[in-house]
């Protein structure tokens, strides 16, 4: 995301001649910069969830806030992640500098992993959420998150299809959150700028967390090592 934030920010223009954008993008609703108020508002608000209602004195009571209480409220601050519009060094948002030609197109390398969603499945599934996924749990999981489209996700991505609910929770997550917005980003790219695009697929590449239930095969950031 940062990488993708770079080549549309105009104070970066010309300090690099070629990019490398792995497992993110900044140019999809879901995972495009908020407007800088809008972050502070949503940071005012995560932060009063927490017990730290007082914007004078939210980042000292954060400073307090017990760590198990801090990790289960990150969900509320992903959005928060990236960068803002409205300042100087992003004034639009990358899809219209796109749009407009003002970004920084350069050769760029984009792509993702084949079980890129795993790791996270692991995480907030099996290690934070109490166990693995069961065939209604997995189907829960995704009336909640994709409700509009639920029935028409359950069907091409039916539990019964993997080795467990997990994996299929993985899979539908792979797709939409990282494998479409890296092939998407690379055909809007390649219209101004040379883009070889990549997927990391080995599915041996050493695991960093306990998932018995959840092997990670080629998951997020495995490419790294």
């Amino acid at each position: 995301m940062d990488t993708c934030l770079h080549i549309a920010s105009p104070t970066a223009k010309g300090l690099f001649h070629r990019a490398v954008q792995q497992s993110g993008s900044c140019l999809p609703k879901a995972s495009a910069p908020l407007s800088l108020a809008e972050a502070e508002r949503r940071g005012q608000v995560l932060a009063a969830s927490l017990g730290c209602a007082d914007p004078q004195a939210a980042s000292s009571c954060l400073r307090a806030v017990p760590t198990t209480r801090l990790i289960r409220g990150v969900p509320g601050a992903l959005p928060l992640w990236s960068g803002n519009t409205g300042p100087r060094v992003l004034p639009a948002s990358p899809r219209t500098a796109w749009a407009t030609g003002r970004a920084n197109a350069v050769p760029t390398l984009s792509g993702s992993t084949h079980d890129e969603y795993r790791y996270f499945t692991a995480l907030s599934m099996e290690l934070l959420g109490g166990g693995p996924l069961t065939p209604e749990r997995y189907a829960a999981e995704i009336a909640a998150r994709y409700p509009a489209e639920a029935a028409a996700v359950l069907a091409m991505y039916p539990a019964a299809s993997y080795p467990s609910p997990n994996l299929a929770y993985s899979a539908v997550n792979t797709d939409q959150k990282f494998a479409c917005p890296a092939r998407a980003d690379s055909r809007l790219y390649s219209g101004r700028a040379p883009v070889y695009a990549y997927e990391f697929n080995d599915p041996q590449a050493p695991p960093f967390i306990p998932a018995p239930h959840t092997p990670q095969g080629a998951f997020h950031a495995s490419e790294l090592a």
